[in-house]
């Protein structure tokens, strides 16, 4: 049943993406028209948790303001994406890595909507630390996924969070808006189709933490990292009650 679902789950995921990659095409060829993404890419997901049977639980929208913010959020699973493009209400870029790009079809409209990051190359951390700036003065949220990628093998447990996003909030003087994804690991952790298991979803849009400008830079860095992590960390905590979390970050 379990490889039925997934099956499922696939036609509907791919259905939707060939079905709108023409207007996809159209719109990446003008970046003015980049906004327009959001709203096929909403329907698109809308759809895409419908038909799959998957009802989706939204706490804190009140919390999401009409101004650029970066949206950090737990990443446990691959089907985070769409969960936050169909719950997220304004415009906004993905940061990820570099291999979705890769992806055929999918990767080209991926790359040159959203931006991508290749952690092990010095110059490509750089090139897309200067889209992210050069995109919130664009007017356009970020959503970045603090771990880095999908590390953890212990669920719910974080793994610990980079210090991109709070770097990149510091110098912007962006808010930063911690996401908990509370279930999308029970639904399909990774890419493990045996523990595929259809779950109704719940996302909290926590309350924003705002940058304060200091002396010591690394300092506030520091506190916006642990906070968002804490905030996220305890929420799960709170759902799941895990023995021994971790706490912390790198």
């Amino acid at each position: 049943m379990r490889w039925l679902y997934f099956l499922w789950l696939c036609l509907w995921f791919f259905l939707g993406f060939f079905i709108l990659f023409p207007f996809f095409l159209i719109i990446i060829q003008n970046k003015k028209w980049h906004k327009y993404y959001y709203y096929l890419a909403k329907t698109w997901a809308k759809v895409f948790y419908v038909m799959i049977g998957i009802k989706i639980k939204i706490i804190g929208l009140e919390n999401i303001q009409k101004k650029p913010l970066i949206f950090c959020a737990n990443h446990f699973s691959y089907l985070d994406i769409p969960l936050l493009t169909y719950c997220i209400p304004h415009f906004f870029v993905f940061v990820g890595l570099h291999n979705l790009g890769k992806i055929p079809l999918f990767g080209y409209m991926y790359r040159n909507i959203h931006i991508l990051v290749n952690r092990a190359s010095l110059k490509d951390r750089y090139r897309s630390f200067q889209d992210t700036q050069n995109a919130i003065k664009e007017g356009k949220s970020l959503v970045i996924f603090p771990e880095g990628g999908i590390w953890t093998t212990d669920f719910p447990l974080l793994s610990p969070f980079k210090d991109g996003a709070f770097r990149l909030a510091l110098q912007t003087k962006t808010d930063i808006l911690p996401v908990t994804l509370v279930n999308n690991w029970q639904m399909m952790p990774l890419l493990d189709i045996k523990r595929l298991t259809p779950k109704h979803q719940t996302v909290i849009f926590h309350n924003p933490i705002s940058p304060i400008p200091q002396n010591n830079p690394n300092e506030e860095i520091k506190r916006l990292q642990n906070e968002c992590f804490e905030v996220i960390a305890k929420t799960l905590e709170q759902y799941f009650k895990p023995p021994n979390p971790q706490r912390g970050s790198n």
